[in-house]
């Protein structure tokens, strides 16, 4: 009985010699170059250790021991060098970063490195440029569209008073087809501008883009080999607006041939958004359309 015994206890112990410890991969970060509004940094997987990288990217802060609950970026998958770019920063900001990797075992996290963002140059508000048009309010529009770095860029489309974009652009996945507002310029929760560029940039309100429609001339034109409206203030200066097209399910219509840019005001207090689109003829038109769709959007300031 007691050879039974110790048989069957080499048994357990060869049997758990065999299981090995699965670790979470091992990750380090990458330097940080800055600029006013974004930053670049990245990581390197060291080991996998032996479990499949399903995600990796950095998360930053501004707080300290950023993690997956802040920002983040996703940056492929495996072993190796990774790249990453993070948006929509502000200027003269301190942020922390830590590249992450998640494996079947968990998210693990590479050293911390800090970064202080560029401070603004004159003409700019965190990083973004804009440009008196001479316009009676004194309101000033910004030369490129939210998630663009140049005029020509299209930037990122959006839903009327949703602050991310989507796959898809439909009636039930629309948050704010039931929202009570007729304007939701320079409120954070809603106008993607004031969220995402900080300070006192926000989407124009529904006077401010008529006054756009009414006292600017319009020249359908190409820049940068985009094709867009320039158009032209009182005094001379102008802005360049890319035909981006609008989004409605999961198609990207009219792209490249006109263009349709959400104000943050409406004539209806629900379901309804009140957009500034353009055509070949480059004149501006303003009309109310569903919330739904996804449109670009040109920010302005005070």
């Amino acid at each position: 009985m007691r050879k039974l015994f110790f048989y069957f206890g080499l048994i357990l112990l060869s049997f758990s010699s065999c299981v090995e410890k699965i670790d979470k991969p091992i990750v380090s970060t990458m330097d940080v170059s800055v600029r006013c509004n974004r930053a670049s940094s990245g990581g390197v997987v060291v080991d996998d250790c032996g479990t499949e990288i399903i995600s990796r990217g950095v998360c930053w802060s501004t707080n300290q021991n950023p993690t997956l609950l802040d920002n983040y970026t996703v940056d492929s998958c495996g072993t190796g060098e990774f790249y990453s770019d993070m948006l929509f920063l502000f200027a003269d900001t301190k942020y922390y970063v830590r590249a992450y990797a998640t494996s079947s075992e968990g998210t693990s996290y590479g050293e911390q490195k800090s970064f202080v963002t560029l401070k603004d140059e004159d003409g700019t508000i965190n990083g973004y440029e804009y440009v008196d048009l001479g316009l009676p309010s004194g309101v000033k529009w910004a030369t490129c569209n939210v998630g663009a770095f140049s005029p020509e860029e299209y930037g990122y489309h959006y839903a009327w008073g949703e602050t991310e974009p989507k796959e898809e652009y439909y009636f039930d996945n629309c948050s704010t087809m039931d929202l009570y507002s007729a304007e939701i310029s320079g409120d954070e929760q809603y106008d993607v501008a004031r969220k995402k560029w900080g300070s006192s940039w926000r989407m124009p309100t529904l006077e401010e883009t008529e006054e756009l429609f009414l006292l600017c001339e319009c020249e359908y034109t190409t820049y940068n080999g985009v094709v867009g409206n320039k158009v032209t203030g009182p005094n001379g200066n102008h802005i360049f607006l890319p035909a981006a097209g609008y989004k409605v399910w999961d198609m990207h219509s009219l792209c490249g041939e006109k263009g349709y840019y959400w104000s943050g005001g409406s004539n209806y207090l629900r379901t309804f958004g009140c957009k500034m689109s353009f055509g070949t003829t480059g004149y501006l038109w303003l009309y109310d359309v569903y919330r739904y769709e996804g449109m670009t959007i040109r920010p302005v300031t005070d």
